[in-house]
């Protein structure tokens, strides 16, 4: 779903629902998107950022010492 999401925004999206999203998010992500916004559910967000999130690797954790 992630490449969905990343591939919706570089063609130019602003925004982002699921369709399961409430009618209550989707009055107010257009609301948000009227006033020149963006909208996004935090757990879309979150994926986003997570795939530009640097990858640490396990050399990189700290010991427990």
């Amino acid at each position: 779903m992630t490449l969905k999401i990343y591939k919706a925004l570089c063609a130019g999206s602003c925004s982002y629902l699921l369709k399961k999203t409430p009618f209550k998010k989707i009055k107010e992500a257009i609301e948000v998107v009227n006033k020149v916004g963006s909208y996004m559910s935090p757990s879309i967000a979150r994926k986003i950022v997570n795939t530009f999130a640097p990858k640490q690797h396990k050399s990189n954790l700290l010991t427990p010492r």
